[in-house]
């Protein structure tokens, strides 16, 4: 059986929001604080801890209106940037198997997108 891919297993998750092509970021989508432009961006290996999401919004003064639904900390209110680091869920490169790093890499993109749904349109 293959494995999926860290790209695949996000495409997989990102499908439910009906993505278009982004401008900024790879893909698109519309929330209720405005498009969000998002892609992967992986390291050059699997336990690189330079793995992140990558998200903008498009519109910054709409996404500053729902900041207690996108963690204030997170959201850049002056860019719009929103992004997610591996780092942040306690993913450390030289201490870590690529069984570990696969299911660190999944709780990331698994609680991005819970996030996500509370301002899915």
């Amino acid at each position: 059986m293959k494995t999926q891919t860290i790209q695949e297993s996000f495409e997989k998750a990102l499908a439910p929001f009906n993505p278009v092509k982004g401008t900024l970021r790879k893909w698109s989508i519309e929330t209720t604080a405005g498009p969000l432009e998002l892609e992967i961006v992986e390291g050059p290996n699997i336990r690189s801890s330079a793995l992140f999401i990558a998200c903008v919004f498009r519109d910054v003064e709409k996404a500053k209106a729902h900041i207690e639904l996108l963690s204030s900390s997170r959201l850049n209110t002056y860019s719009g940037k929103w992004n997610w680091h591996i780092v942040e869920f306690g993913y450390f490169q030289s201490k870590i198997s690529i069984e570990q790093a696969n299911i660190k890499i999944q709780v990331m993109i698994d609680t991005f997108f819970e996030k996500v749904k509370s301002i899915k349109v």
